[in-house]
């Protein structure tokens, strides 16, 4: 409660600081406001009231405001709450600590509470953050890291570090603390960090975002860690994926009305076990920004039994994905999926989903 309390205080007291500095800029507002529906079930629709009805199909809302206070050039401070509601939440509770691998349904809490310096080459983050390591595809998501994805509401406690390297490409380093029972970041089950009371997970990346001459808009290597928290074979060991991933941009100016076709690569393996049992594989093809407003993708992808993180893909399964956005204004974008899942497990049935967003930005 004492700490529940510190973290309130600080962050109604920067609320309070944006009347009287507002009007120099050193404090900024900001919030989103998403909507989504999710359905899955086991018929060809995809759009619910199939199997496991009340624990997949639902309607929500996810909503995240807060404020960065700029100390200086260098120094800045942000916080911020968010909360995430469904058709069958009942009533509304306030915590520090995850209580759903992240936050639950009818949870308020901080997902952004950090202190941040930078300058010309080096950024750092200290304190509960937001930090994906996307695929530059339309569907900006990834086989080794996510946050907050659809309207669930994920974070890092820990620290980030970023550093600009030469010609184009920056290293990036993430140390994330996760308590057991308390898991701030969703991974699989098999990643569940119930051995120790205290959990620490790494992850090192190198990266290139600038466009080439061969129209390559990304290139990317990451080492994700964690000791101790893998469960395999009825024991607990460590968990160590490698990565690597590049993505192709091509514009085409007249026939796309200034859009562009983009290919996108990801190729991930457990390296704490065989290769037919640990491995990821992402490849997508789609348009990108047709006519400045409409992105269409088309995305397969594998994942064998033992590639645990992150849950957006699951483990043992193939998977076909059709995605449409709309970005309908600079602040607000439509989006919608069509998903097939299938198991590796033969006697499984084929499982399909949906989702239809709206994203506003105030």
């Amino acid at each position: 409660m004492r700490l529940q309390k510190i973290l309130l205080s600080a962050f109604f007291s920067i609320c309070a600081l944006q009347f009287g500095y507002s009007q120099e800029g050193v404090v900024t507002p900001y919030t989103d406001i998403r909507f989504a529906y999710f359905g899955n079930t086991d018929e060809a629709t995809g759009l619910g009231y199939g199997v496991n009805e009340a624990e997949s199909d639902f309607f929500g809302i996810r909503i995240r405001t807060g404020l960065r206070y700029a100390i200086n050039k260098n120094n800045s401070f942000v916080a911020r709450l968010a909360t995430q509601l469904r058709d069958n939440t009942n009533g509304l509770r306030f915590t520090i600590k995850a209580d759903g691998s992240g936050i639950a349904p009818g949870s308020i809490s901080f997902d952004e509470f950090y202190y941040q310096f930078s300058d010309e080459k080096t950024k750092v983050k200290i304190g509960r953050f937001q930090q994906s390591v996307p695929v530059l595809s339309n569907a900006g998501r990834s086989s080794f890291r996510f946050q907050s994805n659809v309207i669930f509401i994920h974070w890092s406690d820990g620290v980030y570090l970023q550093r600009d390297l030469n010609n184009g490409w920056y290293g990036e380093f993430i140390g994330e603390y996760q308590p057991q029972g308390a898991t701030t970041f969703a991974y699989r089950p098999g990643l569940n960090f119930g051995n120790n009371e205290h959990n620490f997970t790494t992850y090192f990346g190198l990266e290139n975002r600038e466009r080439d001459q061969f129209n390559f808009i990304q290139k990317g290597f990451g080492l994700f860690y964690t000791p101790n928290s893998f469960s395999k074979n009825g024991e607990f060991t460590y968990f160590l994926g490698v990565m690597g991933r590049i993505v192709h941009d091509i514009p085409a100016t007249e026939l796309l009305n200034g859009g562009s076709f983009r290919f996108a690569a990801e190729l991930s393996q457990n390296l704490n076990s065989s290769f037919e049992d640990g491995t990821g594989a992402i490849i997508s093809a789609g348009i990108n920004r047709f006519g400045g407003k409409h992105e269409f993708m088309v995305e397969l992808s594998r994942k064998d039994r033992y590639w645990l993180t992150p849950s957006t893909y699951a483990p043992g399964n193939d998977e076909l994905e059709l995605r449409y956005r709309l970005r309908a204004t600079s602040k607000l974008w439509f989006d919608a999926r069509y998903r097939v899942r299938v198991n590796h497990n033969d006697n499984l049935p084929y499982a399909y989903s949906t989702f239809i967003r709206a994203n506003y930005t105030l």
